[in-house]
């Protein structure tokens, strides 16, 4: 990895850990609601795609790495949020299955963390029963199941 690949994930790295401390109650709701998860699943699978197909059909000059179209991706779709005046919801209450936005950002940090060199997963940890030990959100949501997409290895 040359200099201008270290220094292009670094800035994909910093945004995508701004924009995952701003989605916190996101994380708290994907860990604990069912409907969520589904929906969730769909935004995984969706970003997969686009990714996948901006990186094989765009003409670059210099190849970027999965991380950084991972975060040009929700860049793009924080952008057009922004405009459209979206505030992420504040409380995991107000978190719906047709939170579209606020989903589609979790699924590009989801995938970034799964990339080499990509942010860490939240600490925010999910209790399934009050007996069993407390497991990281990133380990907790089985990966999309065949026909859902699938995940870019890098």
């Amino acid at each position: 990895m040359d200099w201008l690949e270290l220094l292009t994930d670094r800035s994909a790295r910093r945004w995508l850990r701004r924009m995952e401390s701003r989605l916190e109650s996101g994380w708290a709701a994907l860990s604990r609601r069912p409907d969520v998860q589904q929906q969730f699943r769909a935004h995984l699978a969706a970003v997969t795609d686009a990714v996948r197909c901006e990186d094989e059909l765009v003409p670059r000059p210099e190849p970027v790495t999965p991380l950084v179209l991972l975060a040009s991706h929700g860049y793009e779709v924080f952008q057009e949020a922004d405009r459209r005046g979206w505030k992420p919801p504040e409380h995991e209450a107000q978190w719906t299955p047709g939170e579209w936005y606020g989903l589609r950002l979790l699924a590009c940090y989801w995938l970034a963390s799964e990339v080499r060199r990509g942010p860490p997963m939240p600490p925010i940890i999910t209790l399934a029963d009050p007996g069993e030990q407390p497991t990281p959100l990133g380990r907790g949501l089985p990966p999309p199941t065949e026909g859902e997409g699938r995940r870019r290895q890098a």
